[in-house]
């Protein structure tokens, strides 16, 4: 880490990673991933499907002309990972919901269970109220289209968090 001034300082006297600090998140499989890329036969890990999070500590030696009366104080990094696919949202940061929305609609139009997933649009009024089974299914066709965009080969299919995986409850 020649980038990071505590390293470059030689403040670090030590790193280690901390058990989970949030119980709201799955731990990050750091051991598990670093054995598959240095197994002897290594291999790339699966993409995680899932948000997971993972705390590295260091204890850090401050510098200067009191540095050595001061303590070592502890300083948490938490690294959270993102499924993959998530990465491709960042771009929504953009645009208005208007503006994606209307896209969506248009890559929808040639892609695999596009046109079920527009009909499925089609019978729904904007305007009405809320009707939860019908957001539902309204979602679900949208996930298998997305699905079946990315199966065959688009990658440009966001949201990422209608994956694979998703449910909409």
């Amino acid at each position: 880490m020649p980038q990071m001034q505590a390293a470059r300082s030689g403040a670090i006297r030590t790193a280690f990673l901390q058990p989970q600090h949030d119980d709201t998140l799955p731990r990050f499989e750091y051991a598990t991933y670093l054995g598959q890329l240095t197994a002897p036969n290594p291999s790339w890990p699966d993409g995680t499907r899932h948000i997971s999070e993972l705390r590295l500590s260091m204890k850090l030696q401050p510098n200067g002309l009191l540095g050595g009366f001061m303590a070592p104080r502890t300083v948490h990094i938490d690294i959270v990972d993102y499924p993959g696919e998530w990465l491709l949202d960042l771009g929504l940061l953009d645009i208005s919901f208007a503006d994606w929305s209307a896209a969506a609609i248009a890559k929808a139009q040639d892609r695999p269970e596009g046109a079920a997933f527009l009909a499925a649009l089609a019978t729904t009024d904007p305007d009405a109220q809320l009707d939860e089974v019908a957001a539902k299914t309204l979602a679900q066709s949208f996930t298998t289209h997305l699905n079946a965009s990315r199966e065959a080969g688009y990658s440009d299919c966001s949201l990422g968090l209608f994956g694979p995986d998703a449910t909409h409850s």
